[in-house]
């Protein structure tokens, strides 16, 4: 299983890199959109601005080359954190940048008096079927996994939700849409809940 490492400048690409190693793949880190080729999986990770991401990805030349792999070639797309919430329209972090847009729906930040950001280990709740989710937790024991975030996706389409956390209310902390899957929370540090879903989402493309 071969892996493209999107690296646009995110601060936690080696340590996603360890665990999808750990989880069984071959990793590439992959700087340019021309260096792409044609990976079994691709994944996007990331710590950091909505802003800042969309433009390093478009300076780096990922946008249309990530747009004809994953939505043309159908190759299974993983995206983490901020992976995750570059696949809306937009974000309320970086007023006036458009996202990918593959989903429909924007990024919204924690409202109320709630602490952000939202940080720590927290439960998440597969309310669809989900091929990376569904060996976790057990005997119908919902998982757990870690969060470190100010912001969380929430697509237009609620089919497109897979799995929610609490914090202040229920919140999408997983997207999925075809071939492409997102989670707002770091599978890299997850520790056995974090390489479990790996590896089953390797096993699954």
């Amino acid at each position: 299983m071969q892996a493209a490492l999107i690296d646009y400048g995110a601060s936690n690409l080696r340590s996603v890199e360890k665990a999808l190693e750990a989880a069984g793949a071959r990793v590439t880190q992959v700087r340019a959109g021309a260096e792409l080729g044609r990976p079994d999986v691709i994944v996007v990770p990331g710590q950091g601005h909505f802003g800042q991401a969309m433009d390093q990805i478009r300076r780096r030349g990922f946008e249309e080359v990530l747009r004809k792999k994953v939505l043309v070639e159908k190759i299974p797309y993983l995206g983490i954190c901020i992976g995750c919430q570059i696949l809306m329209e937009e974000s309320e972090e970086a007023p006036g940048v458009r996202g990918l847009g593959w989903l429909r729906g924007r990024v919204v930040r924690f409202r109320g008096d709630l602490i952000v950001p939202h940080m720590g280990w927290n439960e998440v709740q597969p309310i669809r079927p989900n091929a990376a989710l569904k060996a976790q937790g057990g005997q119908g024991v919902p998982p757990f996994f870690y969060f470190v975030h100010s912001y969380y996706p929430a697509p237009a389409d609620s089919s497109a939700v897979v799995a929610t956390c609490e914090y202040g209310g229920a919140f999408a902390c997983a997207v999925q849409s075809e071939n492409i899957f997102a989670v707002q929370f770091h599978p890299e540090k997850s520790q056995a809940a974090g390489r479990a879903m790996l590896t089953s989402f390797l096993q699954s493309v």
